[in-house]
């Protein structure tokens, strides 16, 4: 039976609680260092916790070991961005690091490498004065298996995905996700039993989709709300949660 286990603190020592080698995928929708505030509510919210773009580059940049340490040969790490934004450039760092050797090969040393970029298309024009935003990239970085390769259960995957953003209610995340843009990236590199996590789950998109899936889940988040409204989200479903504090 799939188990989802909940947290509150910062990602970065939910990641470093981890043993090595234990996770499948990690899914990481961090703040994009944008200093992003919804305008899409009656009632205006506070900016996400860690968006200015020195603070963004910094986690980014701090759980790469960390994810590195925990994946499984063969495990993924999907990382979201909006590449269009001038300063959403916190997930370059992660790129250069993840390069294939001088070769152009990949090699089977345990390293993250690069796989590729999913463009989820918004259908409708987001943020933005001049060239209006209606797409985020998720980057595929992959703990190299003994074959070089990433995990994959499907294939002939396309890397272009079109789905409406949320309609942003009074309860919902300001920048959360359909659960099918989620699915798209969890449903062909898991396995029913292994193991998810997501240490910025906001209200917990990628959660429900990993326990929808089989998986056993550990997600977190800075914010208390967040917690408690992932937990709420996922009871209510009939999931087995427990709720921690690290």
């Amino acid at each position: 039976m799939s188990q989802v286990t909940l947290y509150h603190g910062d990602g970065i020592s939910l990641l470093k609680s981890i043993p090595a080698e234990t996770v499948q995928v990690v899914h990481f929708d961090g703040p994009y260092g944008m200093e992003f505030r919804s305008n899409r509510r009656a009632t205006r919210k506070g900016s996400i916790a860690n968006d200015r773009h020195a603070q963004a580059r910094e986690l980014h940049c701090n759980a790469f070991p960390e994810v590195k340490r925990i994946l499984l040969p063969g495990g993924s790490w999907f990382v979201w961005t909006q590449l269009a934004a001038r300063n959403c450039w916190s997930v370059a760092p992660l790129i250069v690091a993840s390069t294939p050797n001088k070769t152009g090969r990949r090699d089977t040393e345990h390293e993250l490498q690069y796989e590729g970029m999913i463009t989820w298309n918004k259908v409708h024009w987001g943020t933005g004065w001049t060239w209006r935003r209606q797409s985020e990239q998720c980057l595929h970085f992959f703990k190299p298996d003994s074959n070089g390769a990433p995990t994959f259960t499907r294939s002939n995957l396309p890397d272009v995905i079109s789905y409406p953003r949320m309609t942003i209610g009074e309860d919902e995340h300001a920048a959360e996700k359909p659960t099918k843009v989620i699915n798209h990236l969890l449903n062909p590199t898991t396995e029913m039993g292994c193991l998810v996590v997501d240490p910025v789950m906001g209200h917990g998109v990628a959660v429900e989709v990993a326990w929808r899936l089989g998986c056993q889940v550990i997600g977190g988040d800075i914010e208390l709300e967040s917690v408690e409204t992932t937990a709420e989200r996922l009871t209510r479903l009939g999931a087995s949660v427990t709720v921690e504090a690290l």
